[in-house]
């Protein structure tokens, strides 16, 4: 299967946060940018978190996304829990809502990730599997746990939650509701916890919004094949070892025409499949794009 079929049967899901204006401004430069590759989905799912809910940006919002796909489906979460907890409340909101409406395939993405034609390139094998994935990990990573290419992609567990599939079909729930009420409940009793921006994992180790998407995988046994491998994975691995890539979820990274592009003044480098010399690592630097993002 490749991964323009994979798509053309999915349901585009994408969540952010939006704070201003300003904010819905550069959703459309994503938005723009990503329309060609978007429009092969089945439709759009828009879960989204706000700053304030009394100042016309819900309503913004929806305009902004109707401009472009007409039939999206928006779903505004009633709360913003913050960064870590509303990351999983948006979550939900996208996974329920293909649970509930017999959807079977959700591409779950975010406001600021990019995408290009490039995407239709990217090799999937013939074997079809309930999730694919992209894995989170820096040289920092690599060192410490002094693992190897195949090692990595074979044993680690870190899963990005920029942007994967899911055989929605197939899962039952998501995130736990009684575990993120329970935790959010008792952030409130740390004195001093920044409930928006804090470091949940500081605080509680076993909250890690990468490490909950692994457990969700598992506990709803779907089976997984990582989106990267063979030529683009190991031009990945040595960028992020020979560069000294510190950021585990490759931002600003450009793979195969995915991008989770969350700095926007900042260089992009792409790496991507080259016919003529497959074992060579193609490594472009594009010009930034000005403005600033912010995403739950």
């Amino acid at each position: 299967m490749g991964i323009k079929e994979l798509i053309n049967k999915s349901y585009y899901g994408t969540q952010g946060y939006i704070s201003s204006v300003e904010d819905l401004e550069v959703l459309e430069i994503y938005i723009n940018t990503n329309a060609k590759v978007i429009n092969e989905y089945k439709n759009v799912i828009v879960a989204t978190n706000f700053s304030s809910y009394d100042e016309g940006l819900q309503e913004r919002n929806a305009e902004l996304w109707h401009k472009y796909f007409p039939n999206a489906i928006m779903l505004d979460s009633p709360v913003n829990r913050g960064h870590n907890h509303g990351y999983c409340d948006l979550e939900n909101l996208l996974v329920e809502y293909c649970i509930d409406n017999d959807i079977e395939w959700l591409c779950k993405s975010a406001n600021d990730t990019l995408l290009t034609e490039d995407i239709w390139d990217l090799p999937l094998p013939d074997e079809e599997f309930d999730c694919y994935y992209q894995l989170q990990f820096n040289q920092e990573t690599i060192h410490m746990y002094k693992l190897d290419g195949d090692e990595m992609k074979n044993d680690w567990s870190n899963i990005q939650g920029a942007f994967y599939f899911i055989k929605t079909s197939k899962v039952t729930s998501w995130h736990s509701h009684e575990f993120l009420d329970s935790t959010y409940e008792h952030l409130k009793t740390i004195d001093g916890y920044d409930m928006q921006h804090g470091k949940i994992w500081e605080v509680i180790p076993e909250f890690e919004c990468e490490l909950l998407i692994a457990a969700c995988i598992e506990r709803n046994k779907l089976s997984k094949h990582y989106m990267y491998d063979g030529e683009l994975y190991f031009n990945l691995w040595k960028l992020v070892y020979e560069k000294g890539v510190n950021d585990p979820s490759h931002k600003n990274i450009m793979i195969q025409g995915i991008c989770h592009l969350h700095f926007l003044e900042h260089e992009i480098a792409a790496i991507k499949l080259s016919p003529p010399k497959p074992k060579e690592m193609q490594l472009n630097i594009t010009k930034p794009v000005k403005g600033t993002f912010h995403i739950n």
